[in-house]
């Protein structure tokens, strides 16, 4: 599903093969990278903003940039290595100041950049995710509803136990986009966790009153049915969970029902819990 307001598309090649995160700065779930290949970049102009998008190689995880009139906003920071420094090429290749580097949530493919790559930027997201990430020495800003950047209305809310202990959601109401963090997935399989019925919930909630431009936590920016799409997966990962013996029974089940979707590895991730093994 792409995007209906992409306008153009350019490659960055990541040199080397991807890295781990360090566990320390980056407390909550672990990843294996897969090898690093390229990353894509894509612009979106709406009205007076620009809304470049970074496809990570590692994950296909999605990272922002929001370009204003006189400064940027940062969503998110990449995961392993050649991707947060790239991602930090194309913020400055804009040649404008970040106002802010806001966190989703705590996982290691959404912060591996804060400390690393963007560790000279100022820091900002909700009470719960700041308490979960480690900005090194910088006093992280706490989020709570609507802020401004260059005359551009922000809104910040939090939403609890669903793919992260705490996720935000961050969204532009005059631009008419939205920011989901790992609550949505565009095409490319799920982090699962326990938590799957307050997923629906939110996501259900969600999706009543959805801008026109979604931009998940993994894949391409979308429309508001990729809402639907990413809870079709959870229920049918609830169904194979609750008809799979195994965890590589389960896994098949998922591959056979998605066979296209990216980051298949995503799948292996805590099966043997979810199956009670």
């Amino acid at each position: 599903m792409n995007s209906p307001h992409v306008l153009a598309i350019a490659c960055l090649v990541v040199v080397g093969a991807a890295g781990g995160a360090d566990d320390d700065t980056t407390p909550g779930a672990t990843f294996s990278a897969a090898p690093a290949a390229a990353s894509a970049l894509t612009a979106d102009s709406i009205d007076d903003v620009t809304i470049h998008s970074f496809l990570g190689a590692s994950l296909s995880n999605g990272t922002y940039i929001i370009e204003s009139a006189s400064s940027l906003v940062v969503i998110d920071t990449q995961y392993a290595s050649g991707d947060p420094e790239n991602f930090r090429a194309a913020v400055d290749s804009l040649d404008k100041p970040i106002a802010k580097v806001l966190i989703t949530h705590d996982h290691p493919d959404h912060v591996g950049g804060l400390n690393t790559a963007f560790a000279d930027a100022p820091v900002a997201t909700t009470a719960t995710v700041a308490g979960l990430i480690d900005a090194g020495d910088r006093e992280v800003e706490v989020l709570d509803g609507s802020f401004t950047v260059d005359g551009v209305e922000y809104v910040a809310e939090e939403y609890l136990d669903a793919e992260a202990a705490a996720q935000m959601v961050i969204t532009l109401p005059d631009h008419d986009a939205v920011f989901t963090g790992d609550l949505v997935f565009n095409e490319v399989h799920l982090f699962l966790t326990s938590d799957l019925d307050n997923w629906i919930s939110i996501l259900e909630a969600l999706e009543l009153d959805s801008p026109a431009s979604v931009y998940p936590g993994h894949g391409l920016p979308a429309g508001p049915d990729v809402y639907a799409e990413t809870i079709g997966y959870i229920r049918t990962a609830q169904a194979n969970l609750s008809s799979s013996t195994s965890s590589d029974q389960y896994r098949a089940a998922m591959i056979d029902a998605y066979p296209d979707w990216k980051e298949p590895s995503l799948i292996d991730y805590f099966p043997r819990e979810l199956l009670g093994q």
